[in-house]
């Protein structure tokens, strides 16, 4: 009867600890999905969109990426490594330039690092939107790398990235 408990015993705690390792993998991988889509909902810019919504947004984003963050692009002036700082100051530039912008991310994937502190994804991210003066900027689709850590506080952020040519126009 003994021998039976400790078997019992056994096989729950080894059940429960799998269980257990599945539900934080998924969990983190669910987080890193949120990141991407908090990073969309950043970048998107709606006809109208008021400054201070604007200012909001700006200050949000540097709060998705690492404090080194590292960008491979291929324009020089965008490769390199920023800071927070840097990232919204670039992205306000950038906003400020269209009267619609959209960002969206398909096709994303994710890998779970050894050490669970860091995660490769990749997705293909497509970028359409207007300019101030109205004219149609069309779309831009291209297959983006990033790497992610963890933060003490739980939450995934991104501290490299690197977009390849464009898949189509």
């Amino acid at each position: 009867m003994k021998r039976w408990l400790w078997t019992a015993v056994v096989v729950l705690a080894v059940g429960g600890g799998i269980w257990w390792a599945v539900r934080a993998l998924a969990g983190d991988e669910q987080k890193i999905r949120r990141c991407f889509t908090r990073l969309s909902e950043l970048i998107d810019k709606r006809e109208g969109e008021s400054l201070i919504l604007a200012a909001a947004r700006g200050q949000a984003l540097g709060n998705v990426f690492t404090d080194d963050f590292e960008a491979r692009l291929e324009l020089a002036e965008f490769s390199g490594h920023f800071s927070p700082e840097e990232i919204v100051a670039h992205a306000a530039r950038a906003r400020s330039q269209f009267s619609r912008l959209e960002l969206r991310f398909a096709d994303l994937q994710v890998r779970l690092l050894p050490g669970g502190r860091e995660a490769e994804t990749a997705a293909v991210a497509t970028l359409s939107g207007r300019s101030q003066s109205g004219a149609d900027w069309g779309t831009e689709t291209r297959l983006l790398r990033c790497r992610l850590r963890k933060g003490d506080d739980g939450h995934w952020r991104v501290m490299a990235a690197e977009l390849t040519q464009g898949l189509a126009r």
